[in-house]
């Protein structure tokens, strides 16, 4: 899938000679495209106004693969960078570099090395050093003269580190370098002096590191056929990987309705999962404030009970403050005392049956009593609670809350999902990731299939097809959110996944246009993409097997259940037991 890395270096050594004393010889044609022979890619007019306007050879050195999709976007890799597609942002931030200087530096810099430690202003290296509060950085010397001459923020982003030595990854020889958020500049006083500041081949290490399509990699000849190629689409770079799966299930609280919880976790049984996710209330297991949780636990103890019955898993969802336990700050979910104290009462009468609890759920949207809950004031509860829950239970696993999809932030609607997440995992040293075991996310493609993804490949529906959180590969932001932060090792739930067939909620109208048929394809579908394209992903829950039967076809969910009101499989259902009985499911412990 990937290029040995003796040929890359191969390439690097080579390319660093050419590169740094020779021209580029590109053909460059009417339309703004490029062909270097040198490498064998043609660059695409947008990213060839970019490379010629921004430096040129010296700053991002020969393009080293084709355009592909990665992470959601369109890329392609340079030397010395690697640019990607914006399509949905105006020119000229429609072409930005990747920010390779931050991701190769996460270790070093969440780490306090010395040359990356935050500094104040007020002992700057010289008079004329300039000073960037945002990344707490000076920029000095020959190291400012190329940053300002060849495009600045836009080009090479803020300094990250002071000037410091570090071996040549190819010689291994000291040489003096400074980090930026896109790059890393290299000082070469032995070179001619227009070549004494070189740009750090970030491209090849990144290209080196991780899978890309093969055919990324294969050279293009000078046509006009491989000029106008398409774009290399998501590819399956996995397809070894196993992937666990889950159901999201209503169940029902009165005893003479038990027989129904039991039909309904041996249709999940039957279906292949092996874990169930159910959704507890706080105010309905502790209405008042001198309640007694014990007076209303007992239909929740007894549905953890006969699904362990059944040998499955158990994920538990907790959500809703009761009215006594809501603060007059309405950006937080509940009080944050009350909610450790609930919680640390609430584990004992669970032990051994529930396999992991998800605390909150969709924080992003401004909920049913109006309150705005930010993440600060999620994360004064999570810090209260975590804490408390694992003083009962040390293995208690604890899982982060799904965001609901959502691109903008609208007054009494909705919080960006990918601002609230981002913001989240980042304040206080990331002190939210400490109190997670795994992270949530909810992966939704309203009615648009799997395989369509904003902004370069949108969707041709008649509504729902203008914005991220209308596709299915949105999810790809928070993996690369993850990563940004150095926490993509943590394991990744989608705690809800689903398409509607046509349904009664104007919430989610695009089931118009979809069929039980087409509900089916786009599950199984998504399954494949999870397994082979995104091995962060440990394990899914699809949303959901019995909305239909649980509250009526009328109901606001009926459209994502997999079984219809007579409790009968829909399609889907037979799609996820394909799915599981197709060798490619595994069970998370």
């Amino acid at each position: 899938m990937i290029r040995p890395l003796r040929t890359l270096l191969v390439i690097a050594i080579a390319a660093t000679s050419l590169a740094a004393f020779q021209p580029a010889a590109a053909q460059q044609e009417s339309n703004g495209s490029m062909y270097f022979a040198e490498t064998g890619f043609w660059v695409d007019p947008e990213f060839a106004d970019f490379w010629r306007t921004r430096g040129g050879l010296d700053t991002f050195g020969y393009p080293i693969s084709r355009v592909f999709y990665e992470g959601g976007l369109h890329r392609q890799y340079f030397e010395r960078a690697i640019f990607e597609h914006h399509d949905d942002k105006p020119f000229p931030i429609n072409v930005l570099p990747v920010r390779l200087g931050a991701s190769l530096t996460i270790a070093q810099r969440q780490g306090g090395d010395e040359p990356f430690r935050y500094l104040r202003d007020g002992n700057p290296p010289s008079t004329a050093a300039l000073y960037f509060a945002e990344t707490g950085h000076y920029l000095d010397g020959v190291f400012r003269e190329y940053w300002e001459e060849n495009g600045g923020i836009v080009t090479f982003g803020y300094p990250l580190s002071e000037p410091f030595e570090e071996a040549d990854i190819y010689t291994g020889d000291l040489q003096l370098v400074q980090y930026f958020e896109r790059t890393r500049m290299e000082y070469h006083p032995d070179l001619p002096e227009e070549y004494q500041i070189l740009l750090g081949h970030l491209g090849i290490q990144e290209l080196q590191s991780h899978r890309v399509p093969a055919e990324a990699l294969e050279p293009q000849q000078p046509t006009v056929v491989d000029r106008d190629a398409p774009v290399i689409g998501p590819t399956a770079l996995y397809p070894e990987n196993r992937l666990a799966c889950g159901l999201n299930m209503a169940f029902w609280a009165h005893a003479d309705q038990d027989e129904l919880n039991r039909e309904h976790l041996d249709l999940l049984v039957d279906s292949g999962c092996t874990w169930v996710r159910l959704q507890f209330t706080w105010d309905g297991l502790q209405p008042n404030q001198d309640s007694d949780v014990e007076f209303y636990v007992w239909p929740y103890v007894h549905i953890a009970n006969i699904a362990k019955e059944r040998g499955l898993q158990v994920l538990v969802n907790i959500a809703h403050a009761p009215a006594w336990a809501r603060p007059a700050d309405p950006t937080l979910p509940g009080d944050p005392t009350a909610f450790a104290e609930f919680m640390r009462e609430l584990l004992p009468y669970f032990d051994g049956k529930v396999d992991a609890w998800q605390l909150w759920n969709e924080p992003n949207l401004i909920d049913y009593q109006g309150r705005v809950i930010d993440p600060a004031g999620y994360l004064k509860m999570i810090r209260e609670a975590a804490p408390a829950m694992r003083a009962v239970d040390p293995d208690a696993r604890i899982v982060s809350p799904g965001m609901a999809a959502h691109s903008l932030m609208i007054e009494r609607l909705a919080l960006d999902d990918d601002w609230y997440f981002e913001a989240l995992f980042t304040m206080n040293d990331r002190e939210a990731a400490q109190y997670f075991d795994v992270i949530a996310v909810h992966a939704y493609g309203a009615g648009n299939s799997p395989d369509n993804y904003w902004a370069s490949n949108p969707a041709d529906n008649p509504g729902w097809a203008n914005a991220p959180e209308f596709y299915f590969r949105h999810v790809e932001e928070y993996q690369r959110i993850l990563a940004g932060l150095g926490l993509d090792d943590k394991p990744v739930w989608f705690t809800e996944m689903g398409w509607p067939t046509p349904n009664e909620s104007e919430d989610y109208a695009y089931g118009e246009w979809m069929t039980e048929e087409l509900q089916a394809e786009y599950l199984e579908r998504a399954f494949e993409i999870v397994r082979t394209e995104w091995p962060w992903v440990e394990m899914v829950f699809v949303w959901h097997l019995n909305a239909a039967p649980y509250a009526g076809i009328d109901s606001k969910f009926a459209g994502f259940s997999i079984t219809d009101e007579h409790a009968n499989p829909r399609p889907a259902y037979r799609a996820i037991q394909d799915f599981v009985f197709s060798g490619f499911s595994e069970t998370v412990q």
